[in-house]
């Protein structure tokens, strides 16, 4: 093409450039379209190293579009995203610019979704790093956006951020199980919510819709972005239509750009190894009390620990939870979506600055807590009528390291519930498991053994049988679980009562998170940290027991009092048990109790006595459906 023509048409398409989608096919694929057979160029993705300014950005992009020649063509797809990528974050930093900015972003997301569904080499795909980088940059103008426009506008640019946020958590649940076509394009949460109220037959009340709130923390990367932490909160209101409601995104700025005022990975981390140890964390220096020579080492740990538990406890609470007490005054559901290190932590053991003693616990608030990994990751549904449940109980006595009271821990549970099924130790084997789902179906699946979920493959992520070879892993589970689909029910509930996750890793409490959609079951009970044997057995019972004895409350709901129970009670055999008060005691005596009993006697504690230790009650979590 002649150098003067070509420049003249380069000319005249500039200034659409920057602000309209460029070809038709860059339009964002279907998911079930990375399913398909491999045939992607195995070109190794380059960084690129092109000047900044932004007319030699727009004119790369123009020639790499009309280079574009098949759907396929990995090397054009990588430099093309990037490239855009650039040029939006240069967009950004010029007055008056930001709508271009966004477009062209929006841009260079379409054509990362494209390359995404390509079936490609490890080598080829962007790093989980480049996608954080890179959905977060643009959550971050969308929020510059929503600071500068009215109402309306602002609505539209906050669920413009949770929807690229959700294409994260899609891109970060198939990563960690290394299964490109295992998230189908989903509706959101909120949206199936209004549904369940609008159905023919509702499933969901006016009040229960109204006082349902879904909490959405953006945490920002510690690196290259100004913003730390962002809360919106998700509340449903009434329209003027009959029947409406719609739900309403406010907006709550906790982030500020003083470095002292930041929330920081290493809080979250510190807050996680104080409940789940006990002691003092490691992870951050420890500037407060400094024990005498003369004090008993085991007064100046508890002491340490109280200190530092309740600076962090209140710090998180007040970033996280602290502005949002007036909206959360009706609330009775509150649906947590972490984000980044907060899977890895409890929002019942934050303590509120404003209360004291045991009322300060979240745990002690009006509503109950459930987790979902994402709003376009949770299968929620309501049955019309809850049936008597069918039981699958299953586990092993012990793993190499840690000794399991699976034997006495289940036959407990098995009197809850008549309609149950038994696996116990070397019966406790995948084949077993697949006869036991062929020849019933189940609603409850209860699997009291160690399971581990690692750090960066679904390898990583199992649960232990009676074989030392045959583990468990998530997809031998799902087949499992979809074994009960066919035969027309579905596993309601999968507790895993003895799981665990790495300390502080925020890809590993992702992953167990991910496992209530990767399972497909509707619903996970499961604990953050390896729980204390007797007081999980002890919180399992309760929480089945309120599940039969009180049909109207929800999961979360029954989860929330036995958490409650368990704050304020003592178990025979754990230092000195308080007198029994057999006004508020479940036994009428303590004597002659064993002290390694799983099926233990317990009493409540009396005024002024120490509360149950926080690792003991607080790794329990609800995953998922929780009605």
């Amino acid at each position: 093409m002649n150098s003067k023509l070509y420049s003249l048409l380069f000319l005249t398409f500039l200034p659409l450039l920057g602000t309209s989608t460029w070809a038709q096919p860059m339009s964002p694929a279907t998911p079930e379209a990375a399913c398909g057979p491999a045939s992607a160029s195995q070109t190794r993705s380059r960084a690129l190293s092109l000047p900044a300014d932004v007319p030699t950005l727009r004119q790369h992009i123009f020639r790499l579009q009309s280079q574009y020649t098949t759907s396929e063509d990995v090397k054009i797809l990588n430099e093309l995203y990037q490239t855009q990528w650039n040029l939006a974050k240069q967009l950004a930093t010029q007055p008056d610019q930001l709508s271009n900015a966004i477009a062209t972003y929006e841009q260079a997301q379409q054509t990362l979704q494209k390359l995404r569904t390509l079936s490609l080499s490890d080598q080829d795909k962007p790093s989980q790093d480049t996608l954080e980088k890179f959905y977060y940059g643009l959550i971050d103008l969308y929020l510059k956006q929503a600071a500068q426009v009215g109402a309306v506008a602002q609505q539209r640019s906050l669920n413009q951020a949770i929807d690229t946020l959700e294409l994260f958590k899609q891109a970060e649940l198939q990563s960690y199980f290394q299964d490109d076509c295992l998230v189908k394009q989903e509706e959101r949460l909120d949206t199936t919510l209004i549904k369940l109220f609008q159905a023919p037959q509702p499933k969901l009340t006016a009040q229960e819709l109204a006082q349902t709130t879904i909490l959405y923390p953006i945490f920002f990367p510690a690196q290259g972005f100004e913003r730390t932490l962002e809360l919106l909160l998700i509340q449903f209101h009434p329209t003027a239509t009959k029947n409406g409601y719609e739900a309403n995104i406010i907006w709550k700025q906790s982030s500020v750009t003083k470095p002292e005022g930041r929330l920081q990975e290493i809080d979250v981390q510190c807050f996680r190894e104080l409940v789940e140890t006990g002691y003092a964390c490691t992870s951050v220096p420890y500037t407060g009390l400094t024990c005498s020579e003369t004090t008993n080492p085991l007064d100046c740990a508890k002491q340490k620990f109280n200190q530092m538990y309740g600076e962090y406890g209140k710090k998180l609470y007040n970033f996280l939870l602290g502005l949002l007490e007036e909206e959360l005054k009706t609330t009775k559901t509150l649906v947590f979506v972490p984000d980044g290190m907060l899977y890895s932590i409890p929002l019942t053991a934050l303590l509120d600055p404003n209360q004291t003693e045991t009322d300060s616990l979240v745990l002690m608030k009006p509503y109950a807590i459930v987790t979902v990994p994402g709003l376009t990751l949770a299968k929620i549904d309501r049955p019309l009528t809850r049936t008597p449940p069918r039981l699958l109980l299953g586990g092993v006595n012990k793993n190499e390291s840690t000794e399991l009271h699976a034997g006495t821990a289940l036959p407990m549970l098995q009197k809850i519930y008549d309609r149950s099924t038994l696996l116990v130790g070397n019966d406790f084997s995948i084949n077993n498991l697949q006869q036991a789902m062929q020849d019933k179906f189940y609603n409850i699946m209860h699997l009291h053994t160690h399971g581990t979920f690692g750090s960066g493959k679904a390898d990583d992520t199992y649960l232990v049988t009676a074989s030392k070879e045959d583990h468990l892993t998530m997809d031998k589970l799902s087949d499992l679980i979809s074994l009960s689909g066919r035969r027309g029910s579905s596993i309601e509930l999968l507790t895993f009562s003895a799981c665990q996750t790495a300390k502080g890793d925020k890809k590993a409490a992702f992953g167990l998170a991910g496992a209530a959609f990767k399972s497909g079951a509707k619903s996970i009970v499961a604990t953050l940290w390896n729980a204390d044997e007797t007081y999980a057995a002890r919180f399992m019972a309760l929480f089945y027991t309120r599940l039969r004895d009180h049909p109207e409350q929800t999961k979360a709901q029954a989860l929330q009092w036995a958490q409650q129970q368990l704050v304020e009670i003592a178990i025979c055999g754990r230092g000195t048990p308080p007198p029994c008060d057999k006004t508020r005691s479940e036994t009428r005596s303590l004597e002659n109790c064993p002290k390694e009993s799983v099926d233990q006697p317990f009493c409540y504690r009396q005024s002024g006595e120490t509360p149950t230790l926080i690792k003991y009650w607080a790794p329990f979590i609800l995953i998922g459906n929780w009605f």
